[in-house]
């Protein structure tokens, strides 16, 4: 049987419709460049008013504005636009492989390296995107093309903010797709850049979760929930992974990251240390999903794969000695909650004895002229106090608050700054708020403060090789790291200084003194 010839629209000879919604997406034949092109076509529902029709085709215009003026290889390329007898449409490149929304679909969870270089991927795109004026306000899996060759692709900028042209969007209108909108968006205010990369948030999440980030089945319930809620982080995400999850995902604009650029070099930064292996997040469970046909169609030009920035290896992690506790966690608990019940009364019944005191100290005074010194307390209910200080700080700890936790275990030391494994124990402690902590120079700091607590812990252990190269390896590596975090800040003075102090400290033919010769002598 003689296929049916296909049907035109300009020169395009149309092969064939590969998607609908709010236009018409069709593969077409270009016979003057002979390749093939993706043909996007404006559809106007029937029955639509003059003034409805105008919309429509001034934001297809928008489009082809904000999408035709970004020659980025992350993003979609529009050849031409034009107009036959009546019908609106865009002629653009063809891309082969699928859709993100697929790929979720079809393999359940992402592994997390290969959603940090999605993401990484749409975040050099936006960023082009945003340093030419165009705010894309639409992202989501549906939007994001997995190429066959690897790459990835931006497209739809249907519902672009062009910042260097008035704003068609009435204030308090509201365009995008619910799940994926910012707070702002979702209110209709005023938008930046900023909201994009929330919506990023939002996709890294599903890739990495399985599910959205504010799902509902509404979207009464969806608009609700990114205004108010606070989603609970993927268990196959990394600390760093979550961390850069609560900054693109934070409700309030300013406290996310600044632009696209500084978010991509945050990913950078954990596809680096996950690379590295320095810190091992749990496998994902993959969710059992039906197989769908993948859709073999986006919006190919595909540049030579550039190399790789070169960057200093990422922070790395030595998991610290821990001493054998010197009571069972539930023996410390126990003494905290005595201890604060007791303290409470202590402070009561304090209060009566000082009023006696002074009482009889005035009474004396008169009687005798003088005063009697108190005896300086015993050495065993110093390092009572101090253990009760160590016990609280341990509890801080389980409980998350690590702030807290520094200060009670530094009040111990001030107790008894004779026990090597209250040090040991601020170290770590500073360690581990240095991961969790935001902005490169407060790391740095706090890298720089566990150092310090570890090679304090090293001069206490002379008599002991074996523990003391274990504290002198926590000291370089946390010196390292900082060298690392200031290198990022161009401080290549204080970055030397730390890398020099590593060396100072770390055993012969470990890992963290080989990474630290290579880094110092890069900056030489």
């Amino acid at each position: 049987m003689t296929p049916t010839p296909p049907q035109t629209i300009g020169k395009y000879q149309i092969i064939r419709e590969i998607a609908r919604s709010n236009d018409i997406v069709y593969e077409a034949y270009d016979p003057a460049m002979n390749r093939r092109v993706a043909i996007k076509e404006l559809n106007i529902p029937g029955g639509s008013s003059d003034p409805q029709r105008q919309e429509r085709i001034r934001r297809f215009e928008r489009e082809v504005k904000a999408a035709g003026s970004l020659a980025h290889h992350g993003i979609v390329t529009i050849y031409e636009v034009e107009e036959d007898a009546g019908r609106h449409y865009m002629a653009m490149e063809y891309l082969d492989g699928k859709t993100l929304r697929n790929e979720i679909d079809t393999t359940g969870l992402l592994p997390t390296q290969r959603a940090l270089e999605i993401t990484l991927a749409v975040l050099e795109a936006l960023a082009f995107a945003h340093e030419h004026g165009v705010i894309h306000r639409d992202i989501k899996p549906e939007n994001i093309q997995l190429l066959s060759s690897g790459r990835v692709k931006l497209t739809d900028f249907g519902i672009a903010r062009l910042t260097f042209e008035p704003n068609i969007t009435i204030d308090g209108q509201v365009f995008g797709t619910p799940s994926y909108m910012s707070p702002e968006q979702v209110v209709g205010k005023e938008i930046d850049a900023r909201s994009d990369l929330f919506s990023v948030g939002s996709v890294l999440f599903e890739m990495l979760g399985g599910q959205k980030a504010f799902p509902g089945d509404s979207v009464v319930s969806i608009s609700y929930a990114i205004m108010n809620s606070e989603p609970v982080m993927p268990a196959s995400a990394s600390s760093t992974v979550q961390e850069f999850l609560r900054h693109l995902l934070n409700k309030s604009v300013s406290q996310r990251y600044s632009n696209a650029n500084a978010a991509a070099d945050a990913v950078r930064a954990a596809l680096l240390e996950l690379k590295s292996g320095a810190v091992m997040a749990p496998p994902p469970v993959v969710a059992a999903a039906p197989a769908l046909p993948a859709q073999a169609y986006s919006y190919g030009y595909n540049p030579p794969p550039q190399a790789p920035m070169q960057l200093p290896p990422g922070p790395i992690f030595i998991p610290p000695h821990r001493m054998p506790p010197m009571l069972k966690p539930e023996t410390k608990l126990a003494i905290a909650r005595v201890c604060g019940i007791a303290i409470t009364l202590g402070l009561i019944l304090g209060i009566i004895v000082v009023g006696v005191q002074s009482m009889l100290q005035v009474a004396n005074r008169a009687a005798y002229g003088q005063v009697r010194s108190a005896a300086p307390p015993p050495r065993e209910a110093v390092q009572g106090d101090a253990v009760k200080w160590s016990a609280n700080a341990e509890q801080h700890a389980m409980m998350g608050n690590l702030a807290e936790a520094i200060r009670s275990v530094e009040a111990a030391i001030k107790i008894d700054p004779g026990q090597v494994g209250y040090f040991v124990q601020l170290g770590e402690y500073q360690r581990r708020l240095a991961e969790l902590s935001v902005g490169a120079e407060n790391q740095a700091n706090l890298w720089i403060n566990s150092a310090e607590s570890y090679a304090q812990a090293v001069q206490m252990v002379m008599d002991d090789p074996a523990r003391q190269d274990r504290y002198r390896e926590q000291a370089a590596s946390a010196r390292y790291n900082a060298a690392v975090l200031l290198l990022r800040l161009r401080d290549r003075t204080g970055a030397r200084t730390q890398l020099t102090h590593a060396l100072a400290l770390a055993p012969e033919g470990s890992q963290v003194r080989r990474l630290a010769e290579e880094l110092l002598n890069s900056l030489s």
